[in-house]
Parts: structure tokens; sequence; C-alpha cells
């Protein structure tokens, strides 16, 4: 829990610590799941995205991302083998390394498109 200031509010170096820290434990989570992302998976969603005329965005890049680790949670969780074929990893991810701005803008829209996203259920099932 965040510790309250004086005056009852949330320290803001606090809230930056656990912000950062919550980034790291998802992106761990990532990093676990590295072996069975899906590179035909990545594919497949690319390539619905491209015949729906979604343009080369962040939000497309994100949606191929979530439809990747959608697969590759299934897949851990079935207890397959790790893929052969892995997925590379997501455009702009060295660059959001290190950035918290940037990692918490691109969390939020991997998250949407896993729950949200027909192409993602689409092409993981």
């Amino acid at each position: 829990m965040l510790a309250p200031t004086s005056s009852g509010e949330v320290a803001e170096d606090d809230a930056d610590f656990f912000l950062h820290r919550r980034v790291i434990e998802i992106n761990d989570g990532i990093l676990t799941l590295r072996a069975y992302r899906s590179g035909r998976v990545q594919q497949a969603t690319r390539h619905a995205l491209t015949q729906l005329g979604e343009a080369d965005t962040l939000r497309r890049h994100a949606a191929v991302e979530a439809a990747v680790l959608k697969d590759a949670v299934r897949a851990k969780h079935r207890g397959l083998k790790p893929n052969a074929d892995i997925a590379r990893p997501a455009p702009g991810t060295d660059e959001r390394d290190g950035n918290l701005k940037a990692e918490t803008e691109w969390l939020p829209l991997v998250a949407q498109a896993y729950a949200n996203s027909d192409v993602v259920r689409a092409t993981t099932h």
C-alpha cells in the first residue's frame, strides 16, 4: 500500500516507485513467456490487421503483442513445449526499455487489446 503524506495524499515518490515496480513485475511475467511467443500468431495477427486496413501504429503493434502474449499464456498453461518459431519483440521495445512513461503508455494498450480485440481473439483460437 502506498504511504500517505502528512496531508493524507500519496507521496509522488511512492507512486513512482510502486508504478515502476508494477511495470517491472509485468515485464518479468512477459519474459517468462518468451519461449512460448509464436511467430505464427504474430504473423497471422499482422496479416489480419492489414486486411482490416489497420495502420502501422502503436495500437496495431500492441494488438499484435497482445495476441502473441495471449497465445503464449495458453501454451504455457497447457504445458506445451516452447515454440521453435519464437516471435520477435514488439517494435519499440528497445526504445521503451528504462522509460517508465513509455512503458505506462504501452502496457495499457496491450492490456486493452488482450481483453477486447476481436482480431486477438480470432488469431489466438
